[in-house]
């Protein structure tokens, strides 16, 4: 009959995950992604939406696998993972049944059938060097700021946009997001990363509220307003 979902993942795809290289520090399972489309005036929502696994590099999701049951084509959950990605503004897609691995690589638009998963070395080359080169000082290589609540998905997601462009060379770069989205969160850990790979060396952070800066002075934002003064 063949292992179900949860076993193919325990006794197949996370020994293949281990032999690759990819560390518990690397790795996130059945992380929630949206809490669920609300579907009428009372609130009700659709079921939430939960990745099988995220990959991480820096921190940030680089690669989104989706488990099948080990009877079930390995290729079953190829556009659901590609769907995710789009989210998080990640670049590697995968669907497996334990045996076969299905990928989809947005930097390459290429859809290639495997036998072990690319180890975090193989990644890293694909996302940063062959899109920007060697970087001796990696933005996107530095870990955040540990923050016990964590980054939703399109909060990473901007972070990504924002240190690709960097890295592209643009000087300018507008973010709109909405009140209450965690603006604040994305300024800070973009900045964070920017400064300790050395890319900059001083900030200006400017608020429309009083009352906005003197909540940040209690919080992850000092920073910004320290490499202000230095």
């Amino acid at each position: 009959m063949g292992l179900s979902e949860s076993d193919t993942r325990v006794k197949l795809i996370d020994p293949k995950l281990k032999a690759a290289g990819w560390d518990e520090t690397k790795i996130s399972r059945e992380v929630q992604i949206t809490d669920g489309t609300i579907i009428d005036s009372a609130g009700n929502r659709k079921p939430p939406r939960f990745a099988d696994y995220v990959l991480y590099h820096g921190g940030m999701a680089i690669a989104i696998i989706e488990a099948k049951e080990e009877k079930e084509d390995h290729q079953k959950g190829i556009k659901q993972a590609k769907d995710y990605c789009k989210m998080w503004n990640s670049l590697f897609a995968y669907s497996s049944n334990g045996h076969k691995i299905e990928e989809f690589d947005f930097t390459t638009r290429k859809q290639l059938t495997l036998d072990v998963f690319p180890t975090p070395g193989e990644l890293y080359v694909r996302y940063v060097v062959g899109r920007f080169g060697k970087l001796k000082q990696d933005p996107l290589s530095e870990p955040f700021h540990r923050d016990k609540y964590g980054l939703r998905y399109y909060q990473d997601a901007a972070i990504k946009k924002i240190l690709e462009a960097f890295l592209s060379g643009k000087k300018r770069i507008l973010i709109a997001m909405a009140t209450g989205s965690g603006k604040t969160k994305v300024a800070f850990q973009t900045v964070w990363k920017l400064y300790n790979a050395g890319n900059i060396h001083k900030v200006l952070f400017i608020t429309d509220r009083n009352f906005l800066v003197q909540m940040q002075l209690t919080n992850l934002s000092r920073f910004l307003i320290w490499m202000l003064l230095i």
